[in-house]
């Protein structure tokens, strides 16, 4: 009997966690010492970690984001503004590995950070958006020397101005 109420109670929390929708996480304050850094611009690569680069190629405003696929919803802007931000990750190690552990986020000219969209559902759209343009997923693998491109949508607050991309909560780059 005990095992089976263990066993009803962890259905229970996975059906409870996979319907939960994520919304993008509310936007948090910086530091102003990392406010006042100078940004890479565009089209410039920049070494983020020991063995990774990054480059931003650009970045446009949408109003949603569609897999043009009739099994999934459009990723909507939700009163806020949806932004793409588009860059290339580069592997400079010695080692195998994954884009995964790059983070990236974007922040205003008040230090408000956003995360980039990771709603489930609108991750499985994103993903076939990425699919029909070339690009990588997250979880895109890099051989040493090699780069992949991909992109990461945002959904940031509509008054939120002079947007930079954060990576790995010590560089700042131009999106546009």
């Amino acid at each position: 009997m005990k095992v089976r109420l263990i066993a009803l109670f962890l259905v229970f929390l996975t059906v409870v966690a996979c319907n939960r929708r994520v919304e993008t996480s509310q936007p948090t304050v910086t530091n102003t010492e990392l406010m006042n850094q100078d940004s890479t611009p565009l089209n410039t690569a920049i070494a983020v970690s020991k063995d990774r680069s990054v480059l931003v190629e650009r970045s446009e405003e949408v109003d949603s984001v569609s897999a043009d696929n009739a099994f999934t919803e459009p990723v909507k802007s939700q009163g806020r503004n949806l932004i793409i931000v588009y860059v290339t990750i580069g592997n400079t190690g010695k080692e195998f590995g994954s884009i995964f552990g790059t983070q990236l986020q974007l922040i205003d000219n008040e230090g408000r950070r956003y995360d980039a969209v990771q709603d489930l559902e609108e991750a499985v759209t994103i993903n076939m958006w990425l699919d029909k343009r070339g690009l990588e997923h997250s979880t895109a693998q890099i051989f040493p020397g090699g780069k992949v491109q991909t992109a990461k949508v945002f959904r940031v607050s509509p008054n939120a101005f002079e947007l930079k991309l954060l990576v790995n909560e010590t560089s700042l780059m131009d999106i546009n």
